[in-house]
């Protein structure tokens, strides 16, 4: 190939990987051209942690404006309260805003009324002075021009209040503030310019945020699995594995009867061991009403482990159904499992322990890690599958979330510093930990640091996407790799997304109702003799056939007539679930994460500053005589016509190999706390490549 080729290929290698590969840089995300960017100001609003001063805050504040003044000519007035301060100052800041809105109506009514009163005035004016009122008002709109007042009807006084960015807490108060239509829709800065935030932030936690396919805020990136919410695993005596021939393939999540049930009765029979320690306190394929199954033991939703739910109904887990019967709830048959296998005699005895019994299966709560400490000494005997997957929930999801008020006058500013949160490990690094050095030191690992004092204290969890940047020593310098994995593992719950609207009777019912449930949960789960003649038990004492709970006063105690609290209560959840079920996200919009760690964005910074330096020698080299159709992708040879190649083809090829070279070439690391320094191409150097 001669060298005006390779010239001309390297060129449009380089040109043209910004669009063929997914790797683009911060700079080409959102960090503008600062000449034609307003400058402006935007309110920050969030808490602090016991010890934070305001001296340290203000020093954070003028280290991140420094960033933010540089790239996005924006500057960020960082109001912090207490956390037990938090709401009941919010509060006041919306009563000061609502206070506003009224004066500034008041103002507005009475700059139409005095309008009015000179339109009305000018009708009576002789002809000359409706001249000279023209030319007063072109006067007027001239300087107006050149002094741009953005709302003539806002009246501005000094001790106003200015919300933009905000810390929202919770799922509840998210739901409300959309309601109340307090939120900005900040949909079309997700997708659009600030796109990259989709790199670096989980789909579960951008899915679940939306409300109406909208979204209205950004809650922090972070590890999903938390020790209420972590998976359960079984764990199979490998060497009964192989003498019965259970095979379990990869990824698979065994179903306990339907993998089990014969390989049970041969340990039952042949074996010296107990065929199960425990029953398992987990229902699979099954969530729990809220995600709660000791305080809501009555309610809850078939799902899938694989995927998420599938099912748009809430099953009432004590309507026992057939297990044979296809449409069989996940919960009745778990019981009714359960009551089988203690018949059986396939449980250990009460107080059994991994310590002091042997036996062939378990199903264990925690991280996997975790459950192999519980096996201790055992732990090399067994075989390790899933049995039921961690569903991440509203707790853990909406416990902080960045959202912009619908009375900034700049969300799409706004959006920008939260994307920069997102995606920037030196803004989240500053918000998080303070100002390096003063506030904290790096460890030698490069990735860990511990903290010199408490004058700059904020939750590791509070402000953006905790798996960048760097990392409390406490956690380990593998936390961030370790929670991405867990994160890929993560399934949705059913009601991730999902607050009930339940009247006030309905609300009396169900802890009246589920009063009694947890009674009967405990027995249940854990296997009785006859499961129909416990759940009859626990309708009548739930009011089957009369209000003995004392709820619905006016129901009638007529049997034919009576509907009983539990159903009534679950018609009430049904029926908002139904509606709820139609806007939460599908299944398949539940991939892993796929952020990109601060290693990795040094790395393809390396690559980019490699790949600009290839360009501008690329179009120092490049001689005349060749021509590219910029439609075609086709190359030729000006002089005689000749067909040469097709550019699109070949730059896609060289770009997908160029990018394999160069991860494979070790690259050094720039230090964690400085620019990445990226060489542009002289302004002046232009590419020699003509269209045709």
């Amino acid at each position: 190939m001669s060298k005006r080729l390779v010239a001309l290929l390297l060129l449009l290698v380089m040109a043209m990987s910004l669009v063929l590969t997914s790797c683009s840089s911060l700079d080409e995300d959102y960090e503008e051209e600062t000449s034609t960017v307003k400058e402006i100001t935007l309110s920050f609003y969030g808490v602090k942690g016991e010890g934070t001063t305001d001296d340290a805050i203000e020093a954070v504040e003028a280290k991140i404006n420094e960033y933010t003044q540089k790239n996005y000519k924006t500057t960020i007035d960082l109001i912090f309260f207490e956390e037990d301060e938090y709401d009941e100052e919010m509060a006041k800041v919306y009563e000061k805003l609502e206070a506003q809105r009224e004066r500034d109506e008041l103002a507005e009514e009475a700059a139409n009324a005095a309008a009015k009163v000179a339109r009305e005035a000018a009708k009576q004016l002789s002809l000359e002075d409706q001249k000279e009122k023209k030319r007063a008002q072109r006067a007027y709109e001239k300087w107006a021009e050149a002094n741009v007042v953005e709302d003539e009807t806002s009246v501005e006084m000094e001790d106003d209040v200015v919300l933009d960015i905000f810390l929202m807490r919770g799922f509840d108060d998210y739901l409300a503030a959309t309601e109340e239509e307090k939120l900005a829709d900040l949909s079309s800065y997700a997708n659009g310019t600030y796109k990259l935030i989709h790199k670096y932030t989980s789909p579960i936690v951008i899915q679940s945020a939306k409300r109406g396919g909208m979204l209205y805020g950004v809650p922090s990136n972070k590890l999903l699995a938390t020790e209420d919410n972590e998976a359960y695993y079984y764990a199979v005596r490998t060497d009964l594995l192989e003498k019965y021939n259970i095979k379990i393939e990869e990824d698979e999540i065994p179903v306990l009867d339907a993998k089990f049930n014969g390989f049970f009765q041969e340990v039952k029979a042949n074996e010296s061991c107990e065929v199960i320690l425990a029953p398992p306190t987990a229902i699979q394929n099954f969530d729990f009403y809220l995600d709660d199954m000791d305080k809501y033991p009555l309610y809850g939703t078939r799902s899938n482990e694989m995927y998420a739910t599938t099912s748009t109904n809430l099953e009432f887990t004590y309507k026992v159904l057939d297990i044979n019967v296809l449409d069989a709830g996940a919960a009745s048959a778990h019981y009714k499992k359960m009551s089988n296998y203690r018949n059986l005699g396939y449980f250990a005895p009460d107080g059994a322990t991994v310590e002091n019994t042997d036996f062939a299966l378990g199903v264990f709560h925690g991280t996997l890690a975790d459950v192999k400490n519980q096996l201790g000494s055992k732990v090399d005997d067994y075989s390790y599958f899933t049995y039921k997957c961690a569903r991440t929930t509203n707790d853990v999801v909406f416990e902080n979330l960045l959202v912009v008020s619908a009375d900034c006058k700049y969300p799409d500013r706004a959006f920008q510093i939260i994307s920069a949160l997102h995606t920037v490990p030196e803004l989240r690094d500053l918000i998080t930990f303070g100002i390096k050095d003063v506030n904290y030191m790096v460890n030698e690992d490069g990735k860990t640091i511990k903290m010199l004092n408490n004058e700059y204290n904020i939750g590791f969890e509070t402000y953006g996407n905790s798996l960048i940047g760097y990392i409390p020593e406490e956690l380990g310098a593998d936390y961030q790799v370790e929670s991405a994995k867990k994160n890929s593992e993560v399934k949705v719950s059913a009601y991730l997304g999902y607050s009930p609207e339940l009247e006030d009777p309905d609300i009396d019912a169900l802890e009246k109702v589920n009063e009694v449930g947890r009674k009967y949960q405990e027995m249940l789960v854990r296997g009785v003799e006859s499961v129909d003649d416990t759940v009859n038990q626990a309708m009548i004492e739930m009011g089957k056939n009369e209000n003995v709970l004392g709820v619905y006063p006016d129901a009638k105690e007529d049997e034919e007539d009576y509907s009983p609290a539990y159903q009534l209560v679950l018609e009430a959840i049904n029926s908002d679930y139904s509606t709820y079920i139609t806007n939460r996200p599908p299944d398949k919009q539940v991939p892993n994460n796929d952020f990109l760690s601060k290693e990795e964005q040094d790395r393809l910074d390396a690559i980019e500053r490699a790949r600009e330096e290839i360009i501008i020698k690329a179009a120092e080299a490049l001689e005349e005589g060749w021509v590219i159709d910029r439609e075609t992708g086709d190359i030729t040879v000006e002089e005689t016509g000749e067909f040469v190649k097709n550019a699109f083809e070949e730059a896609e090829r060289l770009a997908a190999e160029a990018e394999q070279n160069e991860t494979e070439a070790p690259v050094e690391e720039a230090p964690a706390d400085a620019e990445t320094p990226v060489e542009e191409a002289p302004a002046e150097v232009e590419t020699p490549v003509e269209a045709e």
